[in-house]
């Protein structure tokens, strides 16, 4: 988010830049601590991480300039159920049933009736892999100017970033730190469970018709998975591939890198064209359970 700290017609740069350099790394709950100017409202919520600013010249003539400060948090959108009905569709990359690091606590429910997927299908999410975050490192190494002789602005000089983490933490006070450094390597604070991202409880994924999956030519694509690529599958995944689907890869039961928890189970039915492999598992990713693969060409 972010929260407009100062506008005015009398300002010094140097005074204005510290007010984020003074809130860098703390975390504010958005509901309690004025900004600066406290008719703009709250601080926050989340982590204050970097800052910008407007310069222009008012309907007066008066040059005038705008502080904000920028928070960081890490929020996650979650599903019950999701359900994918799709007919007709081309899809340029690849297909996922659940989300990339929002988590399904239900089940995702998948159906690509006669599409043409170029890239792989996934019954579950993308990934589980953590964003990075750059963190601005101090205020402006040169400060921005108002040329009154050639009635130019001449814009400010941001410092460096550095590269942060995000660690999850059991709690965060306002105004407290929000932010730690170990070993070299610097967080940002969240009370967001991180070890469950892009997770999904159950699958099911049908494809049918004259569904295609993958790129001649490409070894990359043409997979299908009943779990997802880098995200956890907690209970059973179901794949089943019908009609006349072709499929340029390989089909599996399981996920890609990612472990499912529970069962799977592959059906291959009405002489589908497939022109890889047919596993129960996954590819790099395990099974905690039992796997089972029917193969049945009328």
């Amino acid at each position: 988010s972010r929260k407009k700290y100062f506008d005015a017609t009398d300002y010094n740069w140097g005074t204005l830049q510290n007010y984020y350099i003074n809130d860098r790394g703390k975390y504010y709950d958005g509901v309690t601590t004025n900004a600066v100017q406290a008719k703009y409202g709250k601080k926050g919520p989340g982590v204050a991480t970097d800052f910008d600013y407007e310069f222009f010249v008012w309907s007066s003539g008066k040059t005038g300039v705008r502080l904000f400060v920028k928070f960081a948090s890490f929020s996650l959108a979650q599903c019950n159920k999701v359900y994918s009905n799709l007919k007709g569709c081309t899809i340029e990359t690849n297909f996922y049933g659940g989300g990339s690091l929002g988590k399904v606590t239900d089940t995702t429910s998948s159906v690509l009736d006669s599409c043409t997927v170029r890239g792989n299908v996934f019954g579950a999410g993308y990934s589980a892999s953590l964003p990075t975050l750059e963190v601005r490192d101090a205020g402006f190494t040169q400060v921005p100017n108002y040329n009154s002789a050639s009635g130019m602005f001449e814009p400010g000089v941001f410092s460096g970033t550095t590269t942060y983490y995000w660690k999850n933490v059991n709690s965060l006070s306002n105004g407290g730190t929000g932010t730690s450094s170990s070993n070299d390597t610097n967080y940002v604070h969240t009370t967001v469970e991180l070890d469950t991202l892009g997770s999904v409880q159950t699958t099911r994924l049908t494809l049918k018709g004259t569904t295609t999956v993958g790129t001649r030519g490409d070894s990359q694509t043409g997979n299908i998975f009943g779990g997802g690529d880098e995200s956890l599958v907690k209970g059973n995944t179901f794949v089943s591939v019908e009609d006349g689907t072709v499929v340029l890869g390989s089909i599996f039961g399981g996920g890609n890198q990612a472990p499912v928890n529970a069962d799977t189970e592959v059906i291959v039915k009405d002489k589908p064209l497939v022109y890889g492999n047919v596993y129960g598992g996954g590819n790099m990713g395990t099974v905690g359970g039992d796997t089972k693969v029917i193969v049945n060409g009328k």
